[in-house]
């Protein structure tokens, strides 16, 4: 059974979590998918929790805020409830690691009837050109001046009106305190750390939630090669996008042990 669990990229050797759970010599669990936001790593720990009954360490890695979730049953009923693993499947096992991934399409085992989709999708440049934003007035009485919610496209309100602004800061801090407080009662630490300035982690997270345990990187990834070492990750990659196994080492043997120890919100 696992003491180590991680949410990272999939199973390629180039694979931070998977060179650090081997570095401890301990069992461990990768959960990840390709693409996918933030918004669901509670509902994956607390699988993975229910799954595993020793799991010791979480180390996440925050991932990119331009990323959201589109979901549907068909046929459409809000009522009918979704199992919490309806979607997850143990792909593989890596020496000690089990890893574990999410479908986008299944029908659900209880009742078949019902088809359930859940996929990741991502805000593009080009969504980014026409500003959408609120307009009410207060007198003589509270008035919607705009914009018009049913001509608008989902695109632009999901892009303005939910990803870039209050909401999706909120839904993100809600996420990492689950997070946390799945760990206090499991009696696991928890540890958080982005890659780069896409990947942004907010500062004084304590003034809205009581952020009393988990432990939060001071550096990105990206920060720490570049005033560490002196490298740019940018040029250590692999298809211009995922970063090359010697770069993953690094992080997992010098970079995450360099972040942890004590408790720095």
């Amino acid at each position: 059974m696992p003491s180590e669990v991680e949410f990272s990229g999939r199973w390629k050797d180039n694979n931070w979590a998977e060179e650090y759970i081997n570095s401890k010599n301990a069992d461990g669990v990768i959960f990840a998918r390709i693409g996918n936001g933030w918004y669901e790593y509670s509902e994956w720990l607390s699988f993975l929790f229910r799954k595993y009954s020793d799991i010791k360490e979480v180390v996440v890695q925050n991932t990119y805020w331009n990323r959201f979730r589109v979901t549907s049953i068909n046929p459409p009923d809000y009522e009918h409830m979704i199992p919490l693993d309806a979607l997850y499947r143990h792909e593989t096992t890596k020496g000690k690691i089990d890893c574990w991934t999410k479908y986008i399409e299944v029908k659900d085992t209880d009742d078949p009837k019902y088809k359930v989709i859940d996929l990741p999708h991502q805000i593009r440049s080009k969504d980014y050109v026409n500003t959408v934003n609120v307009d009410v007035s207060h007198h003589p009485r509270f008035k919607w001046n705009g914009p018009d919610l049913r001509q608008i496209s989902y695109i632009e309100g999901k892009t303005w009106l939910e990803i870039m602004s209050l909401k999706s800061q909120r839904e993100w801090l809600k996420e990492i305190y689950i997070l946390q407080t799945l760990c206090k009662e499991n009696n696991a630490e928890l540890k958080l750390f982005g890659f780069n300035k896409w990947t942004w982690i907010p500062s004084k997270i304590t003034e809205y939630f009581n952020f009393d345990t988990i432990q939060v990187a001071t550096d990105s990834v990206q920060d720490w090669f570049s005033q560490k070492k002196r490298i740019d990750i940018q040029k250590h990659t692999v298809d211009d996008e995922h970063y090359s196994k010697e770069i993953h080492r690094m992080i997992a043997l010098e970079y995450l042990p360099s972040q942890f120890g004590n408790n720095n919100l």
